[in-house]
């Protein structure tokens, strides 16, 4: 690949050449990715991250440093959607292959070992054998292979609040506060295959929503013991739904209490 100085015709599209500057490039795609700005900040520092971490200056260099694992690692770390990874392949004239030819889902963090995270695959035919096996240490074993600190919840996690004008203001409504469990949950299969979590992972992802400013509705305890609720909720093979744990309002009428359940 290195040796291949063909331009690319989608990188020429973009106003970029082989001899163009990482940055440039990054700076090129922005009105592809993030037509209304809100990604500029992440991609820049996606910009930042590969000539700091990855120590590349040209397109160039980005095309042959850059394998889909290197990626998806840097997108997972920025908290960009790691659905670009194809339109960055298709801008450098390379095929970016996702890991899943060895086992391993798409979104998974690439430096996480498959083996010591003991992930399962994910055909559609086996999604619900997958749902009910596993080892409920999940932050334990992320937190073994140095994984656990680096782990970002996706934008697609604060997209799904729509009623609140402000998240960061104010308190989210209770649609968005089980819309964002929600996208927790499905981020988390995605990403390691497996809905079986500890509180060390629940209790980082509380963190990761705290330093975002999201704020919990009135009478929620901690964001950490809801998302293990939704957890243990999202493993039973029936119901969708549970009880809430006991709050003040645990005096309503029955009906009222399993309509605000998460």
């Amino acid at each position: 690949m290195a040796a291949d100085q063909t331009e690319p015709v989608e990188l020429q599209r973009i106003g970029c050449s082989l001899a163009s500057s990482a940055i440039e490039f990054v700076d090129a795609l922005k009105p592809r990715l993030s037509k209304t700005g809100k990604y500029n900040d992440r991609l820049d520092g996606l910009a930042e991250l590969m000539v700091e971490k990855w120590g590349v200056f040209t397109v160039a260099q980005v095309r042959d440093k850059g394998t889909y694992e290197h990626w998806e690692q840097a997108f997972t770390q920025t908290g960009l959607p790691t659905a670009w990874i194809e339109t960055i392949g298709r801008a450098l004239g390379v095929e970016l292959v996702a890991a899943s030819s060895y086992g391993r889902p798409a979104g998974t963090p690439a430096s996480a070992s498959l083996a010591m995270l003991e992930t399962v695959e994910l055909p559609m035919d086996v999604i619900k054998q997958a749902r009910f096996s596993g080892l409920n240490n999940l932050g334990k074993r992320l937190e073994a292979i140095g994984q656990l600190d680096g782990v970002r919840l996706p934008q697609k996690i604060f997209d799904a609040i729509t009623e609140c004008p402000d998240y960061k203001r104010s308190s989210i409504t209770y649609n968005d506060f089980k819309a964002v469990l929600s996208e927790i949950f499905k981020w988390t299969f995605a990403t390691f295959g497996t809905v079986h979590i500890d509180r060390l992972f629940a209790r980082h992802l509380e963190k990761e929503l705290i330093k975002n400013k999201v704020f919990l509705p009135a009478n929620r305890s901690s964001w950490s013991s809801c998302i293990l609720d939704r957890f243990e909720n999202g493993r039973r093979t029936k119901a969708e739904v549970r009880r809430a744990v006991p709050t003040p309002e645990s005096n309503l009428d029955p009906r009222m209490r399993a309509s605000m359940c998460p």
